[in-house]
């Protein structure tokens, strides 16, 4: 799955995160992502975003935050976004608050699967063009729109 796939939907944008930790900031996500796929483990798979958080932040650099993590009985890869207007610190290489939220789920049993979409999200979101158009959206479909092409389409 490339990122400008199934991944990135609307419905699992939200344009103004109440959070003001990163805590906080990927339990609002992984609520919103149980509430859109049906399910009710969301302290389980928090407790493993966190987690892999722990190890290392997933803040990198640019405002932006990738936290992720590999969960039991996900089929395919699912990425809900935050906008944080406060910002959030998810100790970031660069030192800056983070403004964007990717919360990246990967199903458990594929490891490479999840490298690959990490590092093509990570290349996408190094183009600078991008990212302003990430930072303008002002709607979850313009969010959205950012991604669709992949790596390649719409720089």
């Amino acid at each position: 799955m490339t990122v400008g796939e199934s991944a990135v939907s609307a419905n699992r944008v939200i344009m103004n995160l109440r959070a003001g930790t990163r805590e906080e900031a990927v339990c609002e996500l992984v609520s919103l992502f149980c509430r859109t796929e049906e399910r009710s483990d969301a302290d389980n798979i928090a407790e493993a975003v966190m987690r892999r958080e722990r190890k290392a932040s997933t803040g990198i650099q640019w405002g932006i935050a990738i936290p992720h993590a590999r969960i039991p009985a996900i089929r395919n890869i699912k990425v809900c976004i935050g906008y944080s207007p406060q910002g959030i610190d998810f100790l970031s290489q660069d030192g800056l608050l983070s403004h964007i939220i990717i919360l990246i789920l990967s199903p458990e049993d594929d490891f490479s699967g999840h490298i690959r979409f990490l590092a093509e999200l990570s290349g996408l979101l190094s183009l600078s063009g991008r990212r302003r158009r990430l930072e303008k959206a002002a709607t979850p479909e313009e969010v959205v729109s950012v991604f669709a092409g992949g790596r390649y389409g719409n720089n």
